[in-house]
């Protein structure tokens, strides 16, 4: 996971380093420009206010940079922007990437994503997730059936030979009996 992690950043990194220069359009809002500079972003809006954005961290598909209020998730191919600042949120597009004289290399015209059909933008569990929650769902099962079975074991015993520490046992095991059923109610909440 860690290495996985790091080529996924190493990769980021070098396709920013290709795209110094970023232009974003969103209806209704001000332009915004995205410098890629050493630790972070520097987000410039609409060619007044600039402010240095640093990584946050991933949240799904989407890299995060954040600072003093104003937070920005790219998508990995750094397509779409999502901008939050003044209390507002804003979703950018890419327009372009404009020639830089300084640096000759990175002038290279951004192609347009993919379309990918709609079929593939489902939001519901895929089958492989449904196959995963119905195994656990059926290990869970088996577990609660344990663990009651247990329990009536435990109860006899504290009925027969009243004490604390089969007390306890009583509670301890109702508690995981408890924690098994919202653990199940959960594993079937997300079959649907």
């Amino acid at each position: 996971m860690k290495r996985f992690l790091i080529i996924l950043i190493l990769a980021l990194v070098s396709s920013l380093a290709c795209r110094s220069q970023l232009f974003y359009q969103c209806p209704n809002a001000p332009d915004v420009q995205v410098t890629v500079v050493s630790g972070g972003i520097m987000v410039d809006i609409d060619g007044g206010t600039s402010m240095m954005l640093f990584p946050q961290g991933f949240l799904s598909n989407y890299m995060y940079y954040a600072y003093g209020g104003v937070n920005a998730l790219f998508t990995i191919d750094l397509t779409s922007m999502l901008l939050y600042v003044g209390g507002q949120t804003y979703q950018y597009t890419v327009v372009a990437a404009p020639p830089s004289s300084s640096a000759p290399g990175f002038n290279y015209p951004i192609t347009p994503p993919a379309t990918v059909p709609q079929q593939y933008y489902d939001p519901g569990p895929s089958e492989a997730d449904r196959a995963y929650y119905r195994s656990e769902i059926r290990q869970l099962r088996y577990k609660i059936r344990e663990a009651e079975r247990s329990l009536r074991r435990y109860e006899r015993d504290n009925e027969r030979d009243p004490s604390i520490s089969s007390m306890q046992l009583v509670q301890s095991q109702r508690r995981l009996i408890r924690t098994y059923y919202d653990r199940l109610e959960w594993l079937e909440s997300q079959l649907y």
